[in-house]
């Protein structure tokens, strides 16, 4: 399930990201945030709020198989890794948008294989 949503979260990001068809304004938007610190604190702060709202309903939708901190455990470690793959490959090799999204469905792949033990 965590995959699927995973999957299904990048496809609308391709299909709705504001900077879709725009280079040079993606360009710009990554730029500002892997360099401005309040942008990235804001981020930071989005980031964990969605880890949360999305840790509760895993929860709420799966109580028989996972209590609150199983689902927080679960969707933290699945995101905390898609975060670190996609930070370092773009800090470190600056990735062309098919290498990024390769690099973090990797991250995916190395979490899911960690998280079946749930």
């Amino acid at each position: 399930m965590l995959r699927a949503t995973h999957d299904r979260a990048i496809a609308h990001y391709l299909v709705q990201w504001p900077w879709s068809g725009e280079p040079e304004m993606a360009e710009v938007y990554k730029r500002v945030l892997a360099t401005v610190p309040a942008v990235r604190a804001k981020a930071l702060h989005m980031m964990l709020g969605m880890q949360r709202r999305i840790a509760d309903a895993l929860h709420k939708a799966f109580p028989d198989r996972l209590d609150a901190i199983s689902a927080a455990a679960a969707t933290g470690a699945l995101m905390g890794a898609v975060r670190a793959a996609g930070l370092a490959g773009l800090e470190r090799y600056g990735e062309a948008e098919q290498e990024h999204l390769a690099s973090t469905r990797r991250a995916v792949d190395i979490a899911m294989r960690g998280l079946d033990s749930l």
